[in-house]
């Protein structure tokens, strides 16, 4: 039998770095236990603004695991 199953999971950051941080944790432990992340979907709370850092020339913006 197959199953399938979607989770949501929700946490607070203080900036985006930590937020990235923590994802990229939250996936590495998926990966180790071969669940396949198949979307994402980042958000803030309505009314609050984000400033992303700036990128410089040539970085392809790509955002990599420890152990890349």
């Amino acid at each position: 039998m197959k199953f399938h199953a979607t989770v949501i999971f929700e946490f607070n950051a203080h900036d985006v770095s930590e937020a990235g941080e923590r994802l990229n944790e939250l996936l590495a432990y998926a990966a180790e236990r071969q669940l396949e992340t198949r979307s994402l979907e980042l958000a803030t709370p309505p009314g609050t603004s984000v400033t992303l850092p700036s990128i410089s020339p040539g970085s392809t913006g790509a955002m990599t695991s420890p152990s890349d």
